[in-house]
């Protein structure tokens, strides 16, 4: 959220949390996108980001490395 109330597109945002940061890390081979071959770290939101930057506060799923970790979908939890 900070970084689009500073100025950056919502669409650039994503990009700085997800392959920019594995970019940084020396990662980009195995993280950062969704492919083939990379770690299965996701997030699920209730929402598009891109058009609602306060869906990040919504997290529906949580998979690490391809596991479930956190499901909220038969919840209210915002």
């Amino acid at each position: 959220e900070l970084m689009v109330e500073y100025g950056m597109r919502p669409v650039d945002a994503l990009r700085a949390a997800t392959a920019t940061a594995a970019a940084v890390l020396d990662r980009a081979d195995d993280l950062g996108r969704i492919d083939r071959g990379y770690v299965a770290d996701l997030v699920a939101l209730r929402g598009d980001p891109l058009t609602d930057v306060k869906a990040y506060r919504r997290v529906a799923v949580v998979i690490k490395e391809g596991t479930v970790v956190l499901d909220r979908r038969g919840s209210n939890h915002p």
